[in-house]
């Protein structure tokens, strides 16, 4: 058995239910964002307007160095203080998915299904948050991740220069 903000979840294969946060208390939430970063504004900007529209849900935004960033969540998470919510990309969203970092957000995900409708994202996009544990596979497994953005790939050529060249 693990106990997670004062909820107990069965350790093995079984999935809890995801608890309920009760929203008549006070509840501080801590967000990792990654410092100097040219959407740091945006993530400051996100907390200032949610915290705007809530009465008992507080974010705090901890802003650590992009350098040490990864060293950083790792530290506070041996010491059993890490975040609530952190930023994160590709690396080191795995390494942290192994060492058991992440919390299973399947749970979540299933509860609040009416307002979130994961058919809405493009395919793929929800699974790159995926981790198999057994099998070390990205994009199979639970959930541990949710994205904010997606990006699409754009390759420029210059035509004239390969017509150019003989290649077609």
């Amino acid at each position: 058995m693990r106990v997670i903000d004062g909820s107990v979840w069965p350790d093995g294969p079984a999935t809890p239910a995801a608890p309920v946060l009760d929203t008549s208390k006070q509840a501080d939430i801590r967000l990792a964002t990654r410092a100097g970063q040219v959407d740091s504004k945006l993530w400051q900007d996100m907390v200032a307007d949610y915290n705007g529209r809530q009465k008992n849900i507080k974010v705090v935004n901890e802003e650590y160095p992009s350098s040490d960033f990864a060293a950083k969540i790792l530290t506070l998470s041996a010491a059993g203080s890490q975040p609530d919510v952190m930023q994160s990309s590709d690396e080191p969203f795995f390494e942290f998915a192994e060492k058991g970092i992440w919390l299973d957000i399947d749970p979540f995900v299933s509860r609040d299904r009416r307002a979130l409708n994961t058919d809405d994202f493009w395919p793929g996009v929800l699974d790159f948050w995926r981790w198999d544990s057994a099998t070390k596979v990205p994009g199979k497994g639970k959930l541990f991740g949710m994205p904010r953005a997606c990006g699409v790939e754009l390759l420029v050529y210059n035509r004239k220069v390969f017509q150019e060249s003989g290649v077609a």
